[in-house]
């Protein structure tokens, strides 16, 4: 039996609301079980979610009884565009995480970078400023990280978020959009790069 030999660690089940309710189940039928006394006393059970987990609960997309079971202590964390006094440490945190076991060491983001940081609203909170750094430190051949160096969806992300409302007052749908800008942004480079598609690609960090 593996409960027999367990060692004392953490259970760390992320994304909890696409957790289907069968399995939701199941562990609430095993931690209590004799089976899972292993589990109950050296394991950790944590959990974490974008979707506030009393909704989840409203919704039925957590049952009742997995919703108090994970819910013991909470900690909330405000999305990324609210507390930008952390960007700092998080981008850098990342970018020596990239630097580890690389053979090219990045020490850094210019002053322009961290402002573009700083104004982003991070829709994609962590995991989107995690790509953003590790796609610009593959694409950065010096030793600090310029705007040359971000990812081509950032930079459209940024002119999509500055965009002021459209005359008719339609919200035109976020992908609908991007792709739009995505398209005019891929035509200016061919028209700088006098039709030469490569030379266009190079412009855009392609």
């Amino acid at each position: 039996s593996t409960a027999s030999v367990l060692q004392p660690g953490t259970v760390f089940l992320d994304y909890i609301e696409r957790l289907p309710r069968d399995l939701q189940q199941r562990l609430l039928d095993f931690i209590p079980s004799r089976h899972g006394a292993a589990f109950r006393n050296q394991v950790r059970l944590m959990t974490a979610s974008s979707v506030d987990l009393s909704q989840l609960r409203d919704d039925e997309s957590l049952t009742e009884e997995f919703y108090f079971l994970v819910t013991t202590l909470q900690i909330e964390l405000p999305p990324l565009a609210h507390r930008t006094g952390d960007l700092h440490l998080l981008t850098q945190h990342f970018l020596e995480q990239r630097n580890h076991g690389s053979g090219q060491q990045i020490s850094g983001f210019t002053d322009e970078v961290n402002s573009l940081f700083e104004h982003y609203n991070w829709p994609g909170n962590l995991d989107e400023l995690e790509r953003v750094v590790s796609e610009a430190h593959a694409a950065c051949g010096g030793s600090v990280i310029g705007t040359d160096h971000l990812p081509f969806r950032f930079r459209t992300g940024l002119d999509a978020q500055s965009l002021g409302p459209r005359p008719t007052g339609r919200v035109e749908p976020l992908e609908q959009l991007l792709t739009r800008i995505e398209r005019e942004h891929i035509a200016n480079a061919l028209e700088l790069a006098s039709g030469n598609k490569a030379q266009a690609a190079k412009l855009l960090g392609l």
